[in-house]
């Protein structure tokens, strides 16, 4: 379909494109116990030490690198405050591998952390990020769709509990 911030948009599922994405060689070799990732001036920095204290102004949490270090994403959110400007949403168990599981699969506080943001009012980005190599075609839609309900989900459950 065409070419999007470096990504091949490959379809559309449920009026979403769905994009692949190639292998980031810098994230690749980056230890896992690192979870946040802080992309200034267009380049990815990874940091030593505890990530919410280092003093960049925007700041990714990737639920999935959360699970691999053993993190606790709903205490790194609070703590980075408005410098959370991007999630990416994915689960995990906690193995050494970075597993990209559906949310709600894993162990991860997955729907809390998406009501905590839409109570919060957080105008930043939710990006699914879900491993689908692995399974049938079918199974890759059964899972974008699973995927993609929960996000829609608990982002709009806790904009109900505001009104």
């Amino acid at each position: 379909m065409g070419q999007v911030e470096g990504h091949v948009v490959v379809g559309l599922f449920d009026g979403v494109p769905v994009r692949q994405v190639g292998l980031d060689r810098t994230r690749a070799r980056s230890p896992r116990k690192h979870v946040l990732d802080s992309k200034p001036d267009a380049g990815v920095v990874f940091t030593k030490g505890d990530p919410v204290e280092q003093p960049y102004d925007h700041v990714t949490l990737d639920l999935s690198h959360a699970a691999t270090s053993g993190s606790d994403a709903l205490a790194m959110a609070a703590a980075l405050g408005p410098r959370l400007v991007h999630v990416h949403l994915a689960d995990g168990l906690g193995s050494s591998m970075d597993e990209h599981l559906v949310p709600g699969r894993g162990g991860q506080p997955c729907a809390e952390l998406l009501e905590a943001l839409a109570v919060k009012g957080f105008s930043g980005s939710v990006v699914v990020e879900v491993s689908t190599r692995r399974v049938s075609e079918e199974q890759r839609e059964v899972d974008l769709a699973e995927a993609l309900a929960f996000a829609r989900l608990h982002l709009a459950t806790a904009a109900v509990r505001l009104t």
